[in-house]
């Protein structure tokens, strides 16, 4: 036999086996065609999937301090954010805070929560109230200390903080007063956890506020798109607060109204710069959301809170700067709530939280009724969340040697009806909907390697402790020669500006590893140089990614 005759019959043979599942693939009908959803190629549609891709990672996480650590993730060396304190409230600030936090005041009347016991009953217990509130109020003003005596050695104080201190005095007897009486009738009060003093941050991000010239030419810089260049600038916030007294429960309160998703959203975002408006400081942060406990407290919930008035304010613009400090303080206090639930800034709350403010002196008190039911503000989401109050009111008119003259009941009463609001559970409501129910904290976690990192790392990252390596910066003879002028074209470009980067913005968190000297290595691995890191992963390209030993010098 030729070969070409070889070759022929199994060059037919293998045309045989094609043609056999060639038939075979012809039999599949398919009923109905599927194809690939069609994406927009857009440089802006494209930014907004890898934002949504980053959001669903996040909400995918199983614990609590992962979601919070996962927000830092982008930054290493944190976010440029602004910067709100507690008792610093600017002049005409309730409509950036409205705007920030996506808040409508209402103003009412009466006490948002009515009270369950009978009218004889209201009226025994606000006879003796007021003999021990009288008690508490004659002495403290009869036994006011001098300024001298609250001063330290070193810090003098002014008038207007010596008052403060007395202030807080007095609504720490005051709350005492109230929780001792009604606890004999309301039994919730006696299972509250009381924190004085408490340390509260909140770190969310903000959209829709107004766009600099700055940072036009930043995006135009970094070659931005012409379509993103004049988009309202999402900025970073960083509250810090902390208020006088606050009361914890260990089930939430009722909500105060039914809010459906398609309810109009009626709060306008603010169009200016706050930094020039209000004179705000910015700074870089890791963000921390603490409310004022730890992830693994049972009593996870807010039941009412006391705050000072603010020390510095204009009497034309009282009233609003007391509402500033009764919808920020409750709104933060609230996103510490629903992020130890698994909520964050970008995967909103599926059920409405419910928290009761004050801001009082000990004779006037702002009391407020505050209704969480979205915290997602970098984005319209379509529901805004809800503040009631009935303004500022005086407990009592004036004090005539050792009597009280003129006391108010209606504000007695609106005291008495935030105390004796019972906390319910909620039925066919699951809680934590993002959280894995076998892992919701670290403290769960049953890898013992990673669950000691992520401990450590999320308490020095809630610390705002610096970075190992400081931020890096142009130094003024480096921008006289080599950024204003060019003067220095033989230098070797070593620096990040004579390179193009900007690490500030573009070095991410897990970009850095720990050395392991060779006597601790473990044998099994001894040419191991760098430590395990548990970050999150929620970027792309971070799972693949490698982490250089050499020195980055930035």
């Amino acid at each position: 036999m030729s070969i070409f005759h070889s070759n022929r019959q199994h060059g037919f043979k293998r045309l045989q086996f094609l043609r056999h599942y060639a038939s075979l693939s012809n039999e599949k009908v398919v009923s109905k065609a599927i194809y690939p959803p069609i994406l927009e190629l857009s440089d802006k549609a494209k930014k907004d999937r890898e934002v949504l891709a980053m959001h669903a990672k996040i909400q995918a996480l199983n614990t609590v301090e992962e979601k919070l650590l996962a927000l830092n993730v982008p930054r290493y060396y944190g976010w440029e954010s602004l910067v709100l304190k507690e008792g610093q409230v600017p002049y005409n600030f309730l409509p950036f805070i409205n705007s920030i936090t996506k808040t409508k005041v209402h103003q009412v009347d009466k006490e948002c929560v009515e009270i369950t016991l009978s009218q004889e009953k209201v009226s025994e217990l606000l006879n003796n109230i007021k003999s021990q509130l009288e008690k508490v109020l004659v002495y403290h003003f009869q036994s006011q200390r001098h300024n001298n005596e609250l001063e330290s050695e070193n810090q003098p104080i002014t008038d207007a903080e010596a008052d403060k201190i007395k202030a807080d005095n007095l609504v720490d007897q005051i709350n005492r007063v109230l929780v001792s009486n009604l606890s004999k009738e309301y039994s919730h009060l006696l299972n509250t956890q009381v924190d004085y003093r408490p340390r509260i941050e909140a770190f969310w991000n903000v959209g829709g506020l107004g766009l600099t010239e700055a940072e036009r030419e930043k995006r135009k810089k970094k070659n931005v798109p012409e379509e993103l260049v004049d988009e309202p600038s999402n900025k970073w916030i960083q509250y810090f607060g902390s208020p006088l007294i606050q009361l914890r429960s260990n089930l939430p309160l009722s909500p105060l109204a039914d809010i459906t998703p398609t309810q109009t959203l009626d709060c306008e975002n603010f169009p200016y710069d706050p930094v020039l408006t209000f004179a705000l400081e910015t700074k870089r942060y890791h963000g921390a959301t603490l409310p004022g406990f730890w992830p693994d407290d049972e009593h996870k919930y807010g039941l009412l809170s006391f705050h000072s008035i603010p020390v510095s304010y204009n009497s034309d613009d009282f009233e609003d700067s007391l509402h500033s400090t009764g919808v920020l303080s409750s709104w933060a206090w609230l996103l510490g709530q629903a992020a130890y639930h698994g909520f964050t800034t970008f995967n909103d709350i599926t059920y409405p939280l419910v928290t009761q403010t004050v801001v009082s002196n000990g004779k006037l008190f702002s009391l407020y009724s505050y209704q969480m039911n979205t915290c997602v503000t970098f984005t319209e989401s379509g529901k805004r969340n809800d503040c009631y109050t009935s303004g500022p009111m005086e407990l009592y008119s004036s004090m005539e040697g050792n009597q009280i003259k003129g006391w108010n009941d209606a504000a007695l009463r609106q005291l008495l009806s935030m105390y004796t609001n019972k906390p319910q559970k909620r039925e066919g409501v699951n809680m934590t909907p993002y959280l894995n129910l076998e892992e919701s904290l670290v403290q769960k976690i049953e890898n013992e390697k990673k669950r000691i990192w992520l401990h450590k790392t999320y308490r020095y990252f809630t610390s705002h402790r610096n970075r190992y390596l400081e931020a890096p910066e142009i130094f003024d003879w480096e921008y006289i020669y080599k950024v204003a002028f060019d003067t220095r074209p033989v230098d070797a470009r070593k620096r990040f500006f004579e390179r193009g980067e900007d690490p500030l913005e573009e070095r991410p968190l897990y970009d850095t590893y720990r050395y392991i000297p060779k006597p601790v290595r473990p044998e099994t691995e001894p040419k191991r140089r760098q430590e395990d890191q548990f970050y999150p992963e929620v970027l792309e390209g971070q799972k693949n990614f490698k982490v250089s030993t050499k020195n980055k010098k930035y």
